[in-house]
């Protein structure tokens, strides 16, 4: 990211973020600053330079909520020195996945701060947001080869390849321990499996988490009792080859001819994606038929 793309959102973000403590004493207070989980990825860059909030800050508050660590509100005042307060939900209802749909966004909040053990907290009573995480308008990835190649290694710590399913209609999933929508549609794909393995049909998960991992992986497939091929650490360079972000969960149908022939960010619709698988196996029968067509006119 770079040139006027980067500038013009840090300035606004900038402008957004100087503002902070505009209650007054005895009333509701209302700051705006930035959701964030960690203060380690916030302070390594100036954030009057360099804007908090694209894909690779997002996939690292995912894995920072993993690990127990509470969302922070990042407060920064017009000099950059910056304020954290712990977040808590008060009259504000937050959604299922909690604060991670708002990490990167700028968001002007009202409630109470409290102390507790040194640490500030901020019980959010009403939340708006004042300007989009950068992730939600950055452009979708183009995908950087028609066939693309994918190498990891699996749970056993062989290395795989994605071309040597070359010949099968292949659904890979890209998924994280830490991510609760894949956790729920996994189960589905193992169904998926079964029903189409007689049509050279080839479901593969892909794990972002890091290769070290692999203990944490391994109890995560027991507990989602995933009966199928499970290879480890992609990175966001892997899923960029697939034309995807790093937004977990994805899903991508590659073609027998070792093409992408579908995809889709976020959680897919397991009817939508045997509608696909279907179309998938259908489209490669037509060449076939044509060509027998074909001979039976040179007869």
């Amino acid at each position: 990211m770079g040139g006027v793309h980067m500038f013009l959102p840090t300035l606004l973000l900038s402008a957004a973020l100087s503002i902070f403590a505009l209650g007054q004493a005895g009333a509701a207070l209302t700051f705006q600053g930035q959701v964030v989980c960690g203060t380690d990825q916030w302070l390594k860059e100036d954030r009057r330079l360099v804007p908090y909030g694209d894909m690779f800050d997002r996939a690292a508050a995912a894995s920072c909520v993993a690990k127990g660590e509470p969302p922070l509100l990042a407060v920064m005042d017009a000099q950059g020195r910056s304020s954290f307060y712990v977040l808590e939900g008060g009259v504000f209802k937050l959604p299922e996945r909690g604060w991670l749909p708002y990490v990167g966004d700028a968001v002007q909040v009202t409630g109470a701060v409290t102390t507790q053990g040194g640490t500030r907290h901020f019980r959010v009573d009403t939340l708006r947001v004042v300007m989009p995480a950068i992730a939600d308008s950055e452009p979708r990835w183009e995908i950087v080869v028609e066939d693309p190649e994918l190498t990891l290694k699996d749970l056993t710590r062989v290395r795989r390849q994605l071309s040597d399913y070359r010949g099968r209609i292949v659904v890979l999933n890209f998924f994280a321990t830490y991510c609760v929508p894949c956790r729920k549609e996994l189960p589905q794909l193992t169904a998926i499996q079964r029903e189409y393995a007689d049509r050279g049909v080839q479901v593969i998960t892909v794990s972002a988490d890091d290769v070290e991992d692999g203990a944490k992986v391994r109890r995560f497939v027991r507990e989602t009792r995933l009966d199928l091929p499970v290879w480890l650490g992609a990175t966001e360079a892997d899923m960029a080859r697939f034309g995807l972000r790093l937004t977990l969960p994805d899903t991508v149908i590659i073609g027998r001819d070792g093409r992408v022939a579908w995809r889709v960010e976020g959680a897919f619709d397991p009817a939508e994606l045997r509608r696909q698988i279907d179309a998938q196996s259908r489209a490669e029968l037509i060449p076939r038929a044509s060509s027998i067509q074909a001979l039976d006119f040179l007869k």
